[in-house]
């Protein structure tokens, strides 16, 4: 065959755990009749719940399709690969831990879905080691009993705050005679890769604490691009998660129950519009429960107002652009408000508001503070 070379489940929020998660999606796919491959990594979705913060980010260098760096460059999130067989690529994507991160487990989940085209490392020369060897030789512990996830113990103010997990990848030199290597495409074929933290603090073993610490899943997450895609995938519910910036054409939902959703606003801006008086932003009215997230970092939603009736909204991160009100409770870990606070009722554990949160923050567990205009809420 000839190769042509131009070719983030609830979060456990209880007052003994503080835990934070990124996701990176590296799409892998072969130059096999041109096919390119874009591979992607996510920054940090920092979550501040009882006690202190954890956070992380996750980037990679940036390089060549052929996966020669590019000298001087800033890291990136975004790589394009062309993929040929018995050739190696330099991917090496790195946890980098806050700061300010309290002592914690750090986990990363690897799910190498090339690896039945990837090099073997018995079968190669100049010592090359698979992907899994790379993370086992980088210091990282296979957790026991949960497939595919590996751990490091981080203590605060520690000098290595940068954790890498793998150095690069190579194709077999006989991929292209393996079963379905004419059908990787980006779609179908990925290295996704997932960071999380979790507070070490209240926990004995990094099995416990990983089992505390109930991450939310979005394994069949809708990736939405544009406005009708949104629309549907709005009605549907389940979890829908941004592919692209999306200007979002909107009328109050129907008065009735829909099913749950799960916004991942994945980086993406949110624009929400009148159908009517298009050049006029409104309201995202939800007569059910709703979460919103953000799993990549940069993500924020615009317009008149959040309507929460008869259901309680969750909120984690993003920027908000937008109001907050009706007649349910809000849950508020995480995320940056521009907007009014008029909902009937909350509970705020973390964030940064324009609006003053007071009486929605317990002051015996959090404190609010108030400097240049911004108030932050912080566990004592």
């Amino acid at each position: 065959m000839q190769i042509n070379p131009e070719g983030g489940k609830k979060v456990k929020n209880t007052k003994k755990t503080i835990l934070a998660f990124v996701c990176a999606v590296l799409i892998i796919a072969t130059s096999v009749v041109g096919t390119m491959a874009y591979l992607t990594d996510t920054d940090s979705a920092v979550n501040t719940f009882t006690v202190g913060t954890v956070g992380l980010s996750l980037d990679e260098a940036k390089v060549e399709p052929y996966g020669t760096p590019v000298e001087g460059a800033d890291r990136v999130k975004d790589n394009e690969y062309l993929l040929i067989p018995d050739h190696t690529y330099i991917k090496d994507p790195t946890i980098h831990v806050d700061e300010d991160s309290e002592n914690a487990y750090i986990f990363v989940k690897v799910d190498n879905q090339i690896a039945s085209y990837e090099a073997k490392t018995e079968n190669t020369e100049k010592g090359y080691k698979s992907i899994a060897d790379q993370i086992a030789a980088n210091g990282w512990t296979l957790l026991e009993g949960v497939a595919d996830v590996y751990y490091k113990e981080y203590i605060k103010g520690q000098e290595d705050k940068d954790l890498e997990i793998f150095e690069e990848f190579k194709i077999d030199a006989m991929a292209n005679d393996a079963e379905g290597w004419d059908k990787i495409s980006p779609e179908t074929t990925k290295i996704n890769v997932t960071g999380y933290a979790v507070q070490k603090d209240g926990f004995g073993t990094a099995k416990a604490a990983w089992n505390a610490a109930d991450f939310p899943e979005d394994d069949d997450a809708v990736v939405v691009t544009n406005a009708n895609e949104f629309d549907a995938a709005w009605r549907a519910g389940g979890t829908v998660k941004l592919g692209k910036n999306v200007t979002f054409q909107h009328l109050s939902d129907p008065n009735v129950t829909l099913p749950d959703i799960v916004l991942d606003l994945n980086g993406y801006k949110l624009n929400v519009f009148d159908k009517i008086y298009s050049n006029q932003s409104t309201s995202i009215s939800a007569y059910r429960k709703m979460t919103i997230m953000d799993s990549k970092g940069g993500g924020s939603i615009a317009g008149n107002a959040i309507n929460a009736y008869n259901n309680n909204v969750t909120i984690t991160g993003g920027t908000y652009n937008i109001a907050l009100t009706g007649n349910s409770s809000y849950t508020i870990t995480g995320g940056t408000f521009n907007g009014t606070l008029s909902m009937s009722s909350a509970t705020i554990t973390g964030g940064k508001f324009r609006s003053d949160p007071t009486r929605f923050v317990n002051v015996d567990t959090h404190t609010v503070t108030n400097s240049e205009g911004w108030y932050t809420v912080t566990a004592n």
